[in-house]
């Protein structure tokens, strides 16, 4: 189990629970594409026909730049099936279709550095990044969800947070420093966490950063006294 449900800052719907599927049992440096080891693409079409052929009639199956997505008909939940390679010296190789090449990760150390970031901030951070998702998913959708956990986490690792409110209001106040900044996966620095944007809408996320930012620090002023009504 590895990605954001592991790592307890997920949102519903789970349709897309991450798992990696280990193909080995002893660590590889991996054959580069076209000499005589599997080739990132084959790896994917491989774990799509095997969920096809467990589940011929109820298993919907969609292939995805890292992973296969697979909806079963009967569960509530989903899965996105990432085949993986245990790595030498460490982590894995997975696959990234886009570039036919295999990238780096180690979700267990991800997970390690966001807990060690969700102690420092007294347990607020993961309800936080959650908050910021939601904020997302409703703003045109444009952020990748380890990007989102990449920017709360280094947010706070130069200040406090001291309750929800604020913490909210300083991440939408610092989010347009971040939105047009290519930002690496922490552990090997192989590959992008966030998304490709237009500069159109990389602007427009801009935007609504701002504004919903002014918004959220002038709610708490609005608050106090019997202005509750203006608040919300």
């Amino acid at each position: 189990m590895t990605g954001s449900y592991a790592r307890h800052t997920k949102l519903f719907p789970l349709n897309d629970i991450d798992v990696f599927l280990v193909r080995n049992a002893q660590r590889t440096a991996l054959a580069a594409p076209g000499t005589g080891g599997i080739i990132p693409e084959a790896a994917l079409v491989e774990v799509a026909q095997a969920v096809q052929k467990a589940y011929p009639l109820t298993a919907t199956v969609k292939g995805q730049n890292r992973s296969v997505n697979v909806q079963i008909q009967g569960i509530e939940f989903g899965f996105d099936l990432t085949p993986a390679w245990l790595r030498y010296p460490d982590g894995y190789w997975i696959p990234d279709r886009s570039s036919g090449n295999w990238i780096p990760s180690d979700p267990g150390v991800h997970a390690t550095m966001m807990t060690a970031a969700n102690e420092e901030s007294d347990g607020k951070l993961k309800p936080l990044i959650k908050m910021v998702k939601h904020w997302s998913r409703n703003n045109y959708d444009r952020l990748c969800s380890f990007h989102i956990e990449l920017i709360c986490a280094d947010i706070f690792s130069r200040q406090a947070m001291v309750n929800y409110p604020t913490g909210m209001a300083i991440v939408l106040a610092n989010l347009p420093n971040y939105t047009n900044t290519t930002m690496m996966d922490p552990i090997y620095r192989a590959s992008k966490v966030n998304k490709n944007l237009s500069a159109s809408e990389a602007a427009e996320l801009v935007l609504r950063a701002k504004a919903d930012g002014q918004r959220a620090i002038d709610a708490p002023r609005n608050g106090r006294g019997s202005r509750d009504r203006a608040s919300h």
